[in-house]
């Protein structure tokens, strides 16, 4: 009897989280990702679906849920029954699709649990490309306003926005570069290497073997500082350009998901984001580690909302 008792209770201590959350989970959960496989955010979202399936036995599932500049799996998360079976990859273009007039959701429709990844964008060309500097390109839109393609991701996502404010602090019209958006950041690597823009806004993390190979060239990137897996490339800040931006991606729930739930998985993704290993994964995609968590997390996309919504309707993206 005692012994059925010690072994009662140390069941407890350890399926303790679970059982506060009435035996979650007990079947496969759903992980919706808003774009394209291959991008930023669907790595990501890979990784940690993988680490979380080894720690709890459970399969965790991405899904790609793709369209309407990431409203489609957006919404898909919004909606879904919260009970902690559908979670979903909550990307920065949450704090901006509702000043389009795409959506009226918000990062306040969502429990967010932990944000998991930053990423700096840069401005990249090909290696054939007659551009050397960021320089030579400003000239050159300068000189051929309207002529100039750049390719990038979504409309009014973190890409397009870093681009305008880049352009807004040079002087530039919004349209005196033709953007051409694409589904996701692995179409937009396609576009480039087919020649079919003079350059591109992606995450260093999202060209890392064309950077590595010398397809592409990184001419400037928007972080505070140098990132250490691409040294030699500067920052805007370095070409007295005053534009600093990371694009952020994290896990979040359907509103309403159950406190314990959400607990449970946090605890279990911020292991996860401390891990060395997920360090290196980082550090090897070109990405740097999430440093928010809850509220905390909610609060900074709605300080990007605010942040953004200048160069917004600087673009004339914002709906009246």
């Amino acid at each position: 009897m005692r012994k059925n008792l010690l072994l009662f209770a140390s069941a407890f201590i350890f399926y303790g989280v679970s059982a506060l959350a009435g035996g979650y989970p007990v079947r496969a959960v759903s992980v919706i990702c808003p774009y394209n496989p291959g991008g930023a955010t669907d790595r990501i979202g890979r990784y940690f679906a993988d680490a979380l399936q080894k720690e709890i036995g459970i399969p965790f599932n991405v899904v790609n849920r793709t369209g309407g500049n990431g409203v489609t799996g957006h919404n898909a998360l919004a909606t879904a029954r919260p009970d902690g079976y559908t979670l979903g990859l909550i990307s920065m273009d949450i704090a901006t699709l509702k000043f389009m007039g795409l959506t009226e959701l918000t990062p306040d429709d969502f429990d967010l649990i932990t944000q998991c990844m930053l990423s700096v964008p840069g401005f990249m060309v090909r290696k054939d490309s007659k551009y050397h500097t960021f320089q030579q390109i400003v000239d050159d839109i300068r000189s051929r306003p309207g002529q100039i393609t750049l390719i990038g991701t979504t409309i009014s996502g973190p890409y397009d926005l870093m681009r305008l404010a880049v352009m807004k602090k040079l002087g530039l019209k919004a349209d005196d570069v033709k953007f051409i958006p694409t589904t996701g950041a692995a179409a937009a690597v396609v576009e480039l290497l087919g020649g079919h823009a003079d350059f591109a806004v992606l995450a260093l993390g999202e060209a890392v073997p064309q950077l590595q190979s010398g397809e592409f060239r990184c001419l400037v990137h928007s972080g505070t500082e140098r990132v250490p897996t691409f040294p030699d490339i500067p920052s805007l800040r370095e070409q007295g350009i005053d534009v600093v931006l990371s694009a952020s991606v994290g896990v979040g729930a359907p509103k309403g998901t159950p406190k314990e739930i959400l607990t449970f998985l946090r605890e279990r993704i911020d292991a996860i984001r401390a891990s060395d290993d997920y360090g290196k994964f980082l550090s090897a995609n070109g990405f740097n580690v999430g440093i928010y968590s809850g509220d905390d997390y909610k609060n900074s996309l709605l300080k990007v909302a605010v942040d953004c919504k200048e160069a917004m309707e600087y673009a004339g993206y914002i709906k009246k």
